[in-house]
């Protein structure tokens, strides 16, 4: 029986290499039939792969939904190894450069559904989450910035599912409050949470693949000034990755606001 085990064990690990190893630049999307005919899987074996490889952030599906592709994730996965060599990416760079500048922690994340991923983080204090770390969606600066252009009926969906899981009332929060402060944080071109332990702010960033989208968030400590953080933010990505204007994608019945981030300002 553990024999059986250890095997099954081993042929599913290799199941998800083969599937990471299967994208490339000629590639860059595989369909569950693409996946299956060229490593021999039962369809329904390699669907449920796929499946579940997205539920993990690792993949990503396509608008169709019918084809995926890696995700950020996957790409992060190996950016400490040799930094003197894979360090040289715009994005990594963009980060390191405003820590640096900052002074503050540098996180960069992205969702999938209610699942808020830390894909890249340069830390500047003991408390700061770690590359791989799930964040909460509705209480952190990261996941407002990435629902700032998602469906308002999505975001209302997220509410209630996540307030239904909360064990502390006090997680819970209203869905009308979080549209008000959706809608200023868009207005504004970027989210701010701040308290009496911590400043957080966060922003969109330009991203070829339109269905991942990336939030940069500095977090700093408490009474940090926010104007300077956010002016740095927007200088530093706009010199490395160009401008952003992404619209919002609020249903007809709620006025939208005004384009996002405005790096040039």
């Amino acid at each position: 029986m553990g024999r059986s085990l250890e095997a099954k064990s081993i042929k599913s690990a290799q199941r998800v290499f083969e599937v990471l190893e299967y994208f490339d630049e000629d590639r860059p999307e595989a369909s569950v039939t693409d996946i299956s005919r060229r490593y021999g899987y039962p369809q329904s074996s390699a669907s449920e792969l796929l499946s579940y490889m997205v539920h993990l952030g690792y993949l990503r599906r396509s608008p169709n939904g019918r084809k995926f592709r890696l995700s950020m994730r996957v790409a992060m996965l190996g950016a400490w190894v040799q930094p003197e060599l894979v360090r040289n990416g715009k994005l990594l760079r963009l980060i390191d450069t405003l820590a640096n500048d900052t002074g503050s922690t540098v996180v960069l994340a992205t969702n999938v559904g209610v699942q808020l991923h830390c894909l890249h983080v340069v830390r500047r204090d003991h408390t700061a989450p770690r590359q791989g770390d799930l964040l909460p969606l509705l209480h952190s600066a990261e996941g407002r910035a990435l629902l700032l252009t998602a469906d308002r009926e999505l975001v209302r969906k997220y509410v209630h599912r996540l307030n239904s899981e909360a064990t502390d009332p006090a997680e819970r929060i209203r869905f009308d409050d979080l549209a008000s402060e959706l809608d200023a944080g868009s207005a504004r071109g970027h989210v701010r949470l701040v308290d009496e332990k911590s400043s957080a702010f966060a922003i969109l960033i330009p991203n070829a693949d339109r269905t991942e989208q990336l939030a940069l968030c500095v977090r700093a400590g408490p009474g940090a000034n926010e104007e300077a953080i956010v002016r740095t933010m927007r200088g530093v990505v706009s010199r490395t990755l160009g401008l952003i204007s992404v619209p919002s994608a609020l249903p007809p019945h709620v006025t939208a606001p005004r384009q996002l981030a405005r790096l040039s300002r």
